[in-house]
């Protein structure tokens, strides 16, 4: 559970972090990335049959949400045209923006991210906030 606590921490100092991606022009892209984010856990939760059985005591929905727009934003600062169009098709929504926020405002999300080692932050394990 210590472990699972430092693990939340992490997520929420880095979410907190991307502040300077909020209200761009008069669109708030973390905002936005945050609630797709969510809304593809929503639907995971409701598609796996039996979720909550098999997942002893799950983060909430928010959290695994931050936790998404953390990594994907991370994902795409360490690799960049990581997809393409082919990809809509099969890759999370969330997977697609995060790297079309980063592409357009690369050095924002790098400035946001200064205190953080990007690699820690794309490699956050989904298995370590649900099991």
């Amino acid at each position: 559970m210590q472990n699972r606590n430092k693990l939340k921490k992490l997520i929420n100092n880095a979410f907190s972090s991307l502040y300077k991606l909020r209200n761009i022009g008069s669109k708030d892209y973390i905002e936005e990335l945050y609630q797709v984010s969510k809304k593809e856990e929503k639907q995971h939760r409701n598609w796996i049959n039996g979720f909550y059985d098999n997942h002893n005591k799950p983060e909430s929905i928010n959290t695994i949400a931050k936790m998404f727009t953390v990594k994907n934003i991370a994902e795409s600062l360490l690799k960049e045209n990581l997809y393409s169009v082919k990809d809509i098709i099969r890759i999370k929504e969330s997977c697609i923006l995060s790297q079309s926020i980063v592409e357009n405002y690369q050095d924002i999300a790098l400035d946001c991210f200064k205190n953080f080692d990007l690699n820690e932050l794309s490699n956050l394990d989904y298995c370590e906030l649900v099991n």
